[in-house]
């Protein structure tokens, strides 16, 4: 079976953190938008810290496509829909709290 050098440095990354892939989503997705999100002036309710955390998500899960075409023939839509969630939920619900002013 084919690993890229991307699928190598992940699997690097879930041996050095004892984590798993569905946590190490959540926290890429969060670590992200937090540095965006910091390095803006509207802070938490930036608009580009959100969608920095999309194209983050999108392209890795285009490589993890390319990868399954490779490996498999074919794309595992649903496994990369679920890591696109995994990435993009806790974000995207702090963009709206900090949006909306949701708690004051």
């Amino acid at each position: 079976m084919y690993d890229s050098k991307f699928q190598e440095f992940k699997i690097y990354i879930v041996h050095f953190t004892h984590l798993a892939r569905d946590a190490l989503h959540i926290y890429a997705g969060l670590l992200a938008f937090l540095c965006v999100a910091f390095l803006d002036k509207r802070q938490l309710k930036s608009v580009w810290a959100l969608v920095a955390v999309m194209f983050i998500a999108m392209g890795a899960e285009l490589l993890d496509a390319r990868d399954d075409f490779i490996n498999y023939g074919y794309w595992r839509f649903d496994a990369s829909l679920h890591d696109l969630l995994n990435t993009i939920f806790w974000p995207l619900v702090l963009w709206l709290i900090a949006k909306f002013k949701i708690l004051k």
